[in-house]
Formats: structure tokens, sequence, C-alpha cells
């Protein structure tokens, strides 16, 4: 059986079960090897070693560093996700995009302003449309978008928290495996145009 080493209380472990000299042989350098201070093993950290000390061909990775790694992986996934979202629109339209769907919700409400009414009076003549349908429009879209947000955002929250709870590296890929296919799913939901 092999121990796969996650931090110093376990190299504390292995080393008082072990002998010193073979695992000083078989994991290299002894200058940083000392019986009274096992805090100096840092280079253990990560190494799958078995029950007598020795370590084991083809360590694998640390679950720590493992950990981050998926956590900046779903990180970027949910980034590229949201990024989905928003398209192609130029940044100068997006930053018209709060101003606009306030325009139409006045507008839907009856309570439009000159400026409201105008906003939205400009954009459906360029396009043929009524200022009613566009208004509706851009509250459906605006509506849409926030749920969409609101999962991307719960989706990577929920995952970071499960990652930094994993305590097996497959824990860890099928923690992130089942939030790409989450994130996935949303980017499917994310309507044209």
């Amino acid at each position: 059986m092999a121990v796969l080493i996650n931090n110093k209380r376990e190299i504390i472990q292995v080393w008082k079960n072990a002998d010193k000299e073979q695992i000083v042989r078989e994991l290299g350098d002894v200058s940083n090897f000392d019986s009274d201070n096992v805090y100096n093993l840092d280079g253990v950290v990560g190494q799958l070693v078995s029950e007598d000390g020795l370590k084991v061909k083809n360590p694998l990775p640390n679950l720590g560093s493992q950990q981050d790694q998926a956590i900046s992986s779903v990180i970027r996934y949910a980034e590229v996700t949201g990024y989905l979202l928003i398209g192609d629109v130029p940044e100068s339209e997006q930053k018209g995009w709060n101003a606009k769907e306030s325009a139409a919700r006045e507008h839907i409400a009856g309570t439009a302003s000159g400026i409201d009414t105008m906003l939205l009076k400009t954009e459906a003549d360029l396009t043929g449309e009524s200022i009613d349908d566009l208004a509706a429009r851009v509250i459906e879209k605006a509506n849409m978008f926030r749920v969409a947000v609101a999962m991307i955002s719960g989706i990577r929250r929920k995952t970071t928290a499960a990652i930094k709870a994993a305590t097996t590296l497959d824990g860890v890929n099928t923690i992130l495996d089942d939030a790409k296919a989450q994130l996935d799913a949303v980017r499917s939901e994310i309507p044209d145009g």
C-alpha cells in the first residue's frame, strides 16, 4: 500500500514509521532530511511513498496543486461561458445596456421619460420593429442574462468549494468534469442574437 504525501503531518507519520536511511536513499538529497526537524522535508510533499518509506515510481500529482489548477480551470471556463453570453456585441453598445433596459422597463410600465422613449424609438426606427416589441425583447434578454450569470456564478462557487473539500485527485477531476458539463449546459441555453 502507498500513501500520497499531501502535507507535513503525513510526512511526520511516514518519517516515524519508516527506515529514515532508506527514505534518504530513495528520495535523494540528504541535506534536508533531519529526524529532529521533519519540517525540512518539503521536497517529500507530493511524493507517493510505500508504508516502509520507499519512493514509488511515477509519483502522482500533489493534491493541493491539483486543486489549485482545477479551481483556475473552472474560473476560466466560467469566464468563457460569460463571454459567450455577450457574444460579439461591441463594448460601446454593452455600456448602454443598463440604460436601454431601464428605458424598456419604464416603457412597459407606462412611465417612460422623453429620453427613454427617444432611446427606444431611435433603435426601433432603425431596425423596423415597434417600440413595444423592442422593449419586450430587451427585457426578455436582460432577464435571461441575469439568470445565466447567476447560474455561472453558482456553479463556479459551488465547484470551488467542492474542489477545496476534495480529498482525492479523482474526486477533484470528477468535480471539475461535472462543473464543465453544467457550464456547457448553460452555454447551450444561450440564444443567438
